[in-house]
């Protein structure tokens, strides 16, 4: 059965060496640091209690996709990165990552699956700030940026960040006795399932979700 949200288990099941998490804090504070210097023009420019709700929705809408996603600890078929290219899309790569990262960890603490992974959590953020940031600048090319994003979300966090962690924390020598074996299983046929029905619906709600951004930054 699932185990409760224990910070004590957490940090004896993942990679504690402190040099990796600094690495992942530089890199996400390196990015909000940009997006405070270089604000992203195409995202909606919500604040205060408009933007609090935006963040609210969205993150409840992470939490849905974590909470009933279905698979085995090995891995997890889920529309997450669906949300957090809603997110990214919509209000932008810090925000798109606030709330990735918030669905992850609220899901691991209500509905756990498992022992919460913080690398799993950072993996979610970044499905929202990697389309936040291919959208947040430019507005050409709309359609080929849906597919870079997705190529680039599900290999740096699908293919790399989920499958080291879970890797780490599941896995059997027995079964998968190398890193490389699990990443060709996640691959064929489950990596291109996942890929391909988010990438597929994505495209079709793409034109509504342009219109609901537009909409949104007419009312700020």
């Amino acid at each position: 059965p699932p185990k409760s949200f224990d910070v004590a288990e957490i940090f004896s099941n993942v990679i504690t060496s402190w040099y990796f998490y600094l690495i992942l804090a530089v890199f996400i504070a390196g990015v909000f640091v940009l997006t405070a210097v270089k604000k992203p023009t195409f995202t909606v420019k919500a604040t205060g209690a408009r933007k609090t709700a935006y963040l609210a929705v969205l993150v409840a809408l992470a939490f849905i996709a974590n909470a009933f996603s279905f698979g085995s600890n090995l891995w997890k078929f889920s529309l997450l990165h669906l949300v957090g290219f809603i997110a990214g899309f919509i209000l932008g790569p810090a925000d798109g990552f606030v709330v990735g990262f918030l669905g992850d960890l609220i899901a691991g603490i209500i509905a756990p699956q498992g022992v919460y992974n913080p690398l799993i959590g950072v993996s979610s953020g970044l499905c929202g700030l990697i389309p936040g940031l291919l959208f947040g600048y430019s507005d050409k090319k709309q359609y080929l940026k849906i597919v870079i994003s997705y190529v680039l979300v599900y290999v740096f966090c699908s293919l790399l960040l989920n499958t080291v962690a879970t890797y780490l924390m599941y896995l059997t020598s027995s079964k998968y006795p190398t890193l490389l074996s699990y990443v060709l299983y996640r691959l064929v046929p489950t990596f291109i399932t996942v890929f391909c029905v988010n990438l597929t619906v994505t495209t079709l709600i793409f034109k509504p979700l342009t219109l609901l951004k537009n909409s949104l930054s007419k009312t700020v």
